[in-house]
């Protein structure tokens, strides 16, 4: 069943329209789309109600009743997590897949995905592309407040991009942008900066100095048509030349100006809204009891309609003890291994569905990390890995070996486009020879300038899966030569914006 997911659900669901479904994707090794079954109870009125679909990840399950019933209203949902959220409630602050599930719930942005992942206005009425693609016009709902009542307008949709763009933005997102008016020949600019004192022929300070007046300079100058306000509900992007993934990345969710005016950029992340986040989603933030749950409610005046579930609780527990609460009733459904679905296949109060999913797995490689620079070793590392055992033996078929960023079922994803390569240890041997790991030390290890090929693989808690792949990469590896030590993380490490495993040097 290539591309699948198997659910369990544990309560009775009655839903009028498909219940959209947050993806919570495993993440391997630059590999196989996941497929994962899930279970529930049949038939609850709390778990699901025709309801608005979260964004990032969201993915559709079959409705499991007619669909001239009407929803039940009210009701809490009990999900679950595997591996707790850093606490990083803030969207263009959060790097890791757990956080970014209570972000899809709490905040919005411009547009969303329909159901054939078209670009559709969420947080605006109408949105508008120049002919020349340079130019992008929204015009913004006017029924539309923050979860404490303040409205919102065009101000918030500046305020997220501008602090985006400003230096001092401790986050990832800045190179997204680099399209609009003016914004790479800013970034350049910094870099030239960064060489600089790299170089040591500036301070510290004299570099964040330099990098603020150019900012201040793009800010007066090309800066406000790139990012113009017309009024309290129009907003216009402006940018260089055509960049194809520049109206996608303006959906990004938006932050409240009100709560963040006056806090500096690189203050973001000790904002008390960072851990009590304030959005415009369907979903208001209500508490987080690190390593124990996360409880949401509904925002009663949605733009997009009142969702019928009141509450969401998701509560951080390993997969394992997944099967059994929700065998008990304690959670309403649960992405399930694929070894897992034996486990609840014959209890009649639970139901087992498979559907598409468009998560895959990979290993981010640390491209900081010397050892990784060279392309040759890189590609290596994937011809050593037996992606596909990954595939037969740990995901039971529900996959597929990805080779590349669209996974097996999305509508783009063209599976005669590049071949997948399977696992050719010869190969992998010889692109490491090319790179320069041509000896080994008496364990069998690569070497080079007297240093071993050795690396940490992180990999999260709480998933059963992941925890049982990462020793087979540990394996494969070490039949080529690489020295790799597993480490495993409680909650993902800080300023890590995916979270795969990722490879650093030990030390």
């Amino acid at each position: 069943m290539p591309g699948l997911k198997p659910v369990a659900l544990t309560k009775p669901v009655v839903l009028t329209k498909p219940l959209a479904l947050i993806a919570l994707v495993m993440l391997l090794t630059g590999c196989a789309t996941p497929a994962y079954p899930w279970a529930g109870i049949r038939g609850a009125a709390g778990a699901a109600a025709g309801g608005p679909s979260s964004s990032g990840g969201a993915q559709t399950a079959e409705p499991m009743a007619s669909s001239d019933e009407m929803p039940a209203d009210g009701g809490t949902l009990y999900l679950s997590m595997f591996s707790a959220p850093r606490g990083v409630f803030n969207p263009i602050l959060m790097e890791d897949g757990y956080d970014a599930t209570i972000v899809g719930l709490v905040f919005a942005g411009l547009l969303t995905r329909d159901e054939n992942l078209d670009l559709v206005c969420d947080l605006c009425e109408s949105f508008a592309v120049s002919p020349d693609h340079r130019q992008f016009t929204f015009r913004l709902r006017r029924d539309v407040t923050w979860h404490d009542g303040h409205p919102f307008t065009a101000a918030d949709v500046a305020f997220t991009f501008r602090t985006i763009l400003h230096p001092d933005y401790p986050g990832v997102l800045t190179g997204e942008y680099a399209a609009l008016r003016g914004v790479a020949a800013m970034l350049d600019d910094r870099a030239a900066v960064d060489r600089e004192l790299a170089a040591g022929r500036i301070t510290a300070d004299e570099a964040a100095a330099r990098k603020r007046a150019s900012w201040q300079a793009w800010l007066d100058g090309e800066g406000r048509e790139a990012i113009r306000v017309a009024d309290d509900h129009t907003i216009v992007f402006a940018a260089d030349r055509p960049h194809a993934p520049l109206l996608q990345n303006l959906a990004i969710p938006l932050l409240p100006a009100h709560v963040f005016a006056g806090t500096p950029p690189g203050d973001l992340g000790d904002h008390p809204a960072t851990r009590m986040p304030v959005g415009t989603g369907p979903y208001q933030f209500v508490r987080y009891v690190p390593d124990q749950y996360v409880e949401l409610v509904r925002h009663e005046t949605y733009h997009r309609g009142r969702p019928h579930i009141e509450r969401i609780i998701y509560r951080m527990v390993n997969q394992d003890v997944a099967i059994g609460q929700l065998k008990a009733g304690e959670l309403d459904y649960v992405v399930l291994k694929p070894g897992d679905v034996a486990l609840v296949a014959d209890d009649p109060d639970i139901g087992i569905f498979v559907r598409p999913d468009l998560g895959y797995q990979y290993m981010g490689l640390n491209h900081r990390n010397p050892l990784f620079a060279d392309r040759r070793v890189r590609e290596a590392i994937l011809l050593a890995i037996d992606r596909q055992a990954i595939v037969d033996h740990l995901l039971k078929g529900y996959g597929h070996v990805a080779e590349g960023h669209l996974p097996y079922g999305h509508p783009y994803h063209d599976p005669e486009a590049t071949p997948v390569r399977r696992r050719d240890t010869v190969a992998a041997a010889r692109l490491l020879a090319e790179a320069g790991w041509t000896e080994r030390d008496a364990e069998g290890y690569l070497v080079r300038d007297g240093r071993r090929f050795r690396f940490t693989l992180l990999y999260p808690s709480g998933n059963a899966v992941r925890a049982a792949t990462a020793p087979l990469i540990q394996a494969d590896l070490k039949a080529v030569g690489i020295q790799v030590d597993l480490q495993i993380w409680s909650s993902p490490p800080s300023r890590r914006r995916s979270s795969a495993a990722s490879g650093r040097t030990p030390g």
